[in-house]
């Protein structure tokens, strides 16, 4: 595994210029565009359905020549989503589920939207078969839409404010601001609904609220079942409008057809198919009347589906939310500068390739992007540097394993643990190491995901593999069972032997009916070479969205961390860290008894609204703790210990080691073994820092990648290892050591 090494001593510091992320008052320096989605499954580009050189009925066939894809050629973005449009009631075709044939509908799926398939699809790139491979709810697919990288974003209602529930990584509308120096009107998101809102920006240092998207909701009250008069068309309109009054980019969300699945599915196809004019029109506006049609980009998406089969249900599509086929697949068509014209691409795509494609064409970079650039849609499918190389690092002791980009569409990612491959051949998406070394064995675990062809279901499980110091990796056969599309486990291995794993997971083998706060609980396995694997779900009455457990042991005792919030409604508010000790007996169930709830305030008295990823640590029998603390300023790092974690008068007062509210909340604080805290954060020259903290009262050592972006982080017997990029899509592995 290449790695370049940095080693810095007292004094030193290691600096290249390429600043590409900087503060608000530097934004102009950055142009990151995310986008829409899109997904499919299969491949190549094959044309189909009328020349788009004629004329149709109304003569609005775009007869002009095709642009040549390059960076830079569009300069407006329009992206038209469906929300909670199913595959068979949009785009559809016969050799999708279905056979061509709706349920919903009663008839074949060619009738729903006739006017888009007859004058609209011609003109551009439809991909056959979309998939959002994350959590397949509006929030959540359109935080991924935005910012190109899935990251565990739960659907936590917002009814007081947005919080400081937000994605990490930069937004679409902070990259259009900045690029636009902040002006005002840029970026629109346009709505009938207001889960959009919480992604009009996002918690990367240096961006934020003040580069937030322009947002126009329609529809104020999101849970009753009536406010039909509130349509789609009025979306539309609104999104025109924007465009019109000189907007690079609109989102509008067509949200009445995912409230009508949930609350009228009885007309939930008809929803769809009285948008078909509205689109039609809108396409045609864009392609003959507004004036820069030839550098415009339109994406018509929608960002999840719903069920298709639930039993003893006269409307199985009333839901979505889990792992089912059909609220993974989703249709998706491309069009404008740039893009080909009657074609259909067959490989698999998913919503972050949008982010990067539609990126490319607008010269904007993406740096966390993980979507492949579709060159298979570009008018003659320039070559491209593709996101490439090591990212997701994890460490323990010596072992080292790494998530490896790959270019294949059928084959994304793959998985290298001390320089061998691990997973399942032929996996679609090979994700998140987590890796173990102890005195007798190593241990690894991943996710992974498999596409299947004509599937009901298509989850995401959980692998994991052990070999004897010397010995070959051995599959442990962890059970096969559906998995939160972010599961990472947590590894510990107690006194006695064996290996203990803690996760959180929403789905399990929920496939009916929509995942609730109900649904989210904390996971333990333990798993031993006599007995196999041994499961255990832990649910806390009093709790909500559990998330992000960590695990330790001290002796044969565990310790577990995780944030959750006080209840469904406030749960994005309330979030804090708590802390349990564990006893599991070899022949019972494991029992949970509270011992510590992360304070809102540290030592100083400066309050805190929201508290994640805790970290934890055992040190002689002691207990340390760190976390990510949030205000309206940014991500702050706290911590604490205590002696005798069980006793409430041994915890310390939390203490800010790091109130920079730079902290890069996209990375979780890790320990080593020696009891040396880590972290990532923006330094003052605009790159990358990574900082260490040897001692719970001692001040921070940070030191300076060279390069702006960093993914991962893991700490090693020699210090830490980070993948980190300059931007060009290109990561690599840094080795950091400290010298005395």
């Amino acid at each position: 595994m290449p790695v370049r090494e940095l080693t810095v001593g007292e004094g030193e510091s290691c600096y290249s210029p390429p600043l590409l992320i900087p503060r608000a008052s530097h934004l102009g320096q950055i142009t990151i565009t995310l986008l829409l989605s899109g997904c499919g499954r299969g491949c190549g580009s094959t044309p189909d359905g009328p020349d788009p050189t004629d004329s149709g009925p109304d003569g609005v066939y775009d007869t002009s020549p095709p642009i040549e894809a390059r960076q830079g050629v569009a300069t407006r973005l329009a992206v038209l989503v469906l929300d909670g449009a199913r595959l068979e009631e949009t785009l559809g075709g016969d050799d999708d589920w279905g056979d061509g044939w709706s349920d919903a509908w009663d008839g074949y799926t060619d009738g729903i939207l006739p006017k888009v398939r007859s004058e609209v699809m011609p003109t551009g790139a439809l991909i056959r078969h979309g998939y959002n491979t994350g959590v397949t709810t509006t929030t959540p697919a359109h935080g991924d839409l935005f910012t190109g990288h899935r990251e565990p974003f739960l659907p936590l209602a917002h009814f007081d404010g947005l919080g400081q529930y937000l994605v990490h990584y930069p937004t679409l509308p902070e990259a259009l601001r900045s690029a636009h120096q902040g002006q005002e009107g840029t970026a629109w998101i346009v709505a009938n609904t207001a889960h959009i809102e919480t992604v009009r920006y996002g918690l990367y240092p240096g961006l934020g609220p003040d580069l937030a998207a322009s947002h126009e909701q329609l529809y104020e009250n999101d849970l009753e079942a009536d406010g039909f008069d509130q349509d789609d068309g009025r979306v539309i309109a609104s999104a025109r409008e924007r465009l019109e009054r000189g907007a690079t980019m609109v989102l509008a969300n067509l949200h009445q057809i995912d409230r009508a699945g949930h609350n009228q599915p009885y007309i939930y196809a008809d929803t769809v198919a009285s948008t078909d004019l509205e689109l039609t029109a809108f396409h045609r506006w864009l392609a003959h009347e507004s004036g820069f049609n030839d550098e415009t980009l339109m994406v018509m998406i929608a960002d999840h589906g719903r069920h298709r089969t639930v039993e003893d249900d006269a409307y199985p599509y009333t839901n979505h939310g889990c792992h089912c086929s059909g609220c993974r697949e989703i249709p998706m068509f491309l069009w404008g500068a740039g893009i080909q014209r009657n074609v259909e691409v067959q490989l698999p795509v998913v919503l972050e390739d949008l982010t990067s494609t539609t990126a490319w064409l607008l010269g904007a970079s993406m740096p966390y992007s993980t979507g492949l650039v579709l060159t298979d849609v570009l008018v003659g499918e320039p070559a491209v540097a593709q996101r490439r190389g090591d990212v997701r690092v994890a460490a323990s002791g010596p072992l080292v394993a790494v998530q490896r980009w790959q270019d294949d569409r059928l084959h994304r990612s793959g998985l290298s643990v001390a320089g061998q491959d691990l997973g399942t051949p032929g996996a679609f998406q090979i994700e998140e190491p987590r890796v173990l070394s102890t005195q007798t064995s190593d241990y690894a675990c991943w996710r992974e995901l498999t596409l299947t062809e004509g599937a009901e279901h298509l989850p995401w499980l959980l692998e994991c593999s052990r070999r004897a110091l010397g010995g070959e990796w051995l599959d442990t056969d962890f059970p096969d069972e559906v998995q939160w599309p972010h599961v990472a486990p947590s590894l510990t291995s107690p006194q006695s032997g064996g290996l203990v794993l803690a996760y959180d997971n929403s789905i399990g083998e929920k496939t009916e009916g929509q995942v609730t706060a109900d649904d989210f609980v904390i996971e333990l396995a333990r798993w031993s070479e006599d007995q196999g694997w041994t499961r255990s779900e832990a649910t806390f009455p009093d709790l909500f969205y559990t998330s992000e457990p960590e695990i330790v042991s001290i002796d044969d005792e565990l310790w577990v961390a995780f944030e959750a919030g006080l209840d469904s409604a406030s749960a994005r508010y309330t979030r804090q860290a708590y802390i349990y000790r564990v006893t599991w007996p070899q022949d019972g169930d494991p029992i949970w008894d509270f011992a510590y709830l992360a304070g809102t305030q540290d030592s100083t008295g400066h309050s805190y609204v929201r508290q994640a990823h805790p970290a934890l640590a055992t040190l002689d029998g002691a207990l340390r703790v760190a976390w990510h603390a949030y205000d309206d300023q940014g991500v702050h790092l706290l911590i604490t210990h205590a002696n005798n974690p069980f006793r409430s008068t041994s915890w310390h007062t939390p203490r800010a080691v790091d109130d920079t509210a730079m902290v890069f909340g996209h990375i979780a604080p890790i320990w080593d073994s020696a009891g040396s805290l880590y972290w990532a954060r923006q330094g003052d020259l605009l790159t990358a820092e990574v900082c260490r903290l040897e001692d719970p009262t001692a001040l921070p050592d940070c030191q300076d990648l060279g390069v702006p972006f960093i993914d991962s982080l893991a700490a090693t017997d020699a210090g830490a290892v980070v993948s980190a990029s300059s931007g060009d899509g290109a990561w690599e592995l840094i080795e950091l050591s400290w010298l005395d």
